[in-house]
């Protein structure tokens, strides 16, 4: 199972259900949907604005145009790879720019929680890398801003050395 699935299955869902259930006369359920079942990965953001989803959870690496700013712990080579830094760092940017609250309220979403964080960037190959050189002529894969200036597909693009 995907890290960000266990987390949202195991963690974020069975606490919000409580945290609402103890806090409010309501009774929460949540019903879980993965796998593109409901939206596409990419088209999470659109399908919670259009009110297909109440909650999406939004891999922003796939929102590199309209979440461009949120983008920014993979702008950053070798960011943290805790989700909980990277969680306080959000919310930190979060309260101290508007900016990031303005581009959500565009798209008719709130920021409920941020636990995202970029894996971390080795490289495992099947031919021995001892020095750049041994880069030349290999293909390298990636996703959304991690690669940018590569060519190829924005989901999957690609670039020899």
């Amino acid at each position: 199972m995907a890290k960000w699935i266990s987390f949202l299955s195991t963690y974020y869902v069975p606490e919000i259900q409580k945290r609402v259930n103890e806090k409010t006369d309501y009774n929460l359920e949540i019903s879980e949907h993965y796998g593109g079942s409901v939206a596409k990965l990419g088209e999470v953001l659109e399908a919670t604005e259009m009110g297909i989803l109440d909650i999406g959870a939004d891999l922003i690496v796939f929102e590199p145009t309209k979440l461009y700013l949120h983008n920014w712990p993979f702008f950053i080579p070798f960011s943290a790879a805790d989700p909980g830094a990277i969680a306080r760092i959000t919310a930190k940017l979060f309260k101290q720019f508007p900016v990031f609250n303005d581009v959500m309220k565009r798209y008719n979403l709130q920021l409920l929680a941020a636990a995202s964080c970029g894996d971390s960037y080795e490289m495992c190959t099947n031919f021995p890398l001892r020095k750049t050189e041994d880069m030349k002529g290999i293909r390298l894969r990636g996703q959304g801003p991690t690669c940018h200036g590569f060519q190829g597909s924005a989901r999957s693009p690609s670039r020899a050395i």
